[in-house]
């Protein structure tokens, strides 16, 4: 998993005490924990753009390509979208209920 400027912002920890409880091979769990990655990856990026105005996209990517770590990419982002921290951490956790949730499911259905 690659470190990105948003990462503080996210706890997954109830979804990864609900992957320990899966009966899962190790190469299994990680393909599994790269994909939770992904959905969050793909997930926020979905919120930012939502808020970002469409005119400042180009360079926020311009940002994110160079330093996905950037701390450079919340002030860029902080300018356009004063509330964007609190945008993504609610984003962050309702992904992480719905996905504990799903995996919570899955166990019952077992």
């Amino acid at each position: 998993m690659s470190i990105v400027f948003y990462d503080k912002l996210i706890d997954i920890r109830p979804v990864l005490e609900e992957i320990a409880l899966l009966p899962l091979s190790d190469k299994d769990e990680q393909v599994l924990l790269h994909e939770i990655d992904q959905i969050f990856h793909h997930e926020l990026l979905d919120e930012i753009l939502t808020r970002l105005p469409r005119e400042a996209h180009e360079e926020f990517f311009v940002l994110y390509g160079h330093d996905p770590a950037s701390s450079a990419i919340w002030d860029y982002l902080g300018g356009h979208v004063p509330t964007i921290r609190d945008d993504l951490r609610s984003r962050s956790e309702r992904v992480r209920d719905e996905l504990t949730t799903a995996i919570i499911a899955g166990i019952k259905n077992d």
